[in-house]
């Protein structure tokens, strides 16, 4: 195994020369790293780009984004969005080759693969995933008058993540996390650095005879999570059946709150009581369909993957292997141009297609999951949200009819000022959350020692679990007095 001779203080003070075991330069150097982190940021940047120019596909785009964020679509040029479309799918294809081929490679190689090696492995794999899904979260309307390429990436989508997932399993439990995020037990001295001379299988072994539910951090489960959730979220968004029967299905509340505030007495306690939940519940179901929350759901999974990518590499590791890490070649300049270089074209193409594709807004949904409709100005539509429940209630036989006047009765509820506010509180909860979460990790992963991380097992889970629920419920306080305060709810 090649070795990195570093100088280091002995317990006399004396400056010595001590070996450390090398990680591999083809995994663990300066420019493959970068080469993903770089990489994964900056197509969540552009994504974000596309996303308030307007340049997103319509379908996209729901009542949050068009009347809250204020992104509304927009009439595309046909020519430069297939243009736009091809790059992104191309830079898709390629990092659906690397997060099918980086798994596959680490299990190959698993019986020679340090601890730092495999874990670097697993969470390139994790960014190329993201950097996959991230493309692929702006190509639904090429997808779907091509079901066979569709049902293709698709496959490599679930691939993917199956092979991250089994990749994962041998980091499951509690010796592996020590082993990578505690100097002290990783690597606290050149005679004793089991991070890099020891192989993975060597911890599985070990920590196979040892397997319970107790031994199991909260880690794991948090990892699968966000892992599978990213995953089967952008592939079910994918097929417009299951979008719009998952949106059909989680709006049924509605449909029922509706039925119910209409037999209440407008601007009764039950009233106000009624359409604050209903509020609520919109507010959650419209920022959980809209395009912000996707990427938001993006940003929060390549953090998560960032952190157990670069802290080991920052933490664990002596400074003198990873200043050698960090040196440049030839063989780490090649990555960067390989993985970064598509990314131009998608620029060039966003460049073109900006100052190309029309500036006139839609003014119509595209089809019924699409974004927002404006009111046919009809003179039977009621101009107060009391009426319009009462409307609602007795509108059952004509689906289209119904929905027109739910979509009205929504556009009214963004107007006020309540609603915004509960919609906007939503969010900083959401955001706090992120937070506190990534807080509470780095402390509980990095910062506590290991005797305490390990005797507690879940203590992780208590501050996040009781930061989120007193949140949740000074969320649900905050808004049902909001629906209880001025007059703009009843008018």
């Amino acid at each position: 195994m090649p070795e990195i001779i570093c100088a280091e203080r002995s317990a006399t003070g004396q400056l010595i020369e001590v070996k450390y075991p090398s990680p591999d330069q083809d995994i663990n150097g300066i420019g493959v790293i970068l080469a993903f982190t770089v990489g994964v940021y900056a197509a969540w940047i552009l994504a974000v780009v596309a996303y308030v120019c307007r340049l997103v596909p319509p379908r996209l785009l729901n009542q949050c984004d068009a009347l809250f964020v204020g992104v509304r679509p927009r009439v595309r040029h046909r020519d430069h969005v297939d243009d736009l479309d091809r790059a992104v799918l191309a830079f898709a294809d390629q990092q659906l080759v690397a997060c099918i081929g980086i798994p596959i490679a680490g299990l190959v190689k698993i019986s020679e693969a340090s601890i730092f090696d495999f874990q670097t492995i697993i969470y390139l794999g994790w960014l190329s995933s993201n950097m996959f899904l991230t493309a692929v979260s702006t190509l639904h309307e090429y997808f779907h008058p091509r079901p066979w390429a569709r049902s293709f990436r698709v496959a490599g989508m679930l691939c993917t993540m199956v092979l991250i997932c089994a990749t994962l399993y041998p980091t499951s439990w509690y010796a592996w996390q020590a082993f990578v995020l505690w100097p002290d037990i990783a690597c606290p001295n050149a005679a004793n650095c089991p991070a890099l001379s020891k192989s993975a299988p060597e911890i599985w072994d070990h920590t196979k005879q040892q397997v319970s539910v107790t031994s199991i951090p909260s880690r794991t489960g948090i990892t699968y999570f966000v892992l599978v959730l990213g995953h089967v979220w952008q592939a079910a968004k994918l097929f417009r059946p299951i979008h719009y029967f998952l949106m059909r299905w989680c709006r049924k509340p509605l449909e029922w709150l509706e039925w119910w505030i209409a037999k209440q007495r407008a601007g009764g306690r039950s009233y106000r009581l009624l359409v604050g939940v209903y509020m609520i519940l919109l507010a959650v179901l419209d920022w959980t369909g809209s395009h912000v929350f996707t990427l938001s759901l993006m940003l929060f999974s390549i953090g998560y993957g960032s952190f157990h990518l670069l802290t080991p590499r920052y933490k664990t590791i002596p400074s003198c292997v990873r200043d050698k890490m960090n040196e440049w070649s030839y063989g780490q300049i090649l990555p960067m141009l390989l993985l970064l270089g598509p990314l131009l074209g998608i620029i060039s193409r966003l460049i073109e297609a900006q100052g190309a594709w029309s500036l006139r807004a839609s003014s119509r949904m595209l089809d019924e999951g699409s974004v927002w409709h404006h009111e046919n100005g009809a003179n039977t539509t009621p101009r107060t949200i009391p009426a319009m429940f009462k409307q609602l209630a007795c509108a059952t036989s004509d689906r289209s009819q119904r929905n027109e006047m739910q979509v009205s009765l929504h556009q009214k509820l963004y107007s006020v000022v309540q609603f915004r506010m509960i919609l906007g509180l939503l969010m900083l909860y959401a955001l706090l959350m992120a937070v506190s979460f990534f807080v509470w990790t780095y402390v509980g992963y990095v910062v506590a020692p290991w005797p305490y991380a390990t005797w507690t097992k879940e203590w992780l889970l208590s501050p996040i679990a009781a930061t989120g629920g007193a949140g949740a419920i000074i969320f649900l306080v905050v808004a049902l007095a909001l629906c209880f305060v001025g007059s703009g709810v009843i008018k």
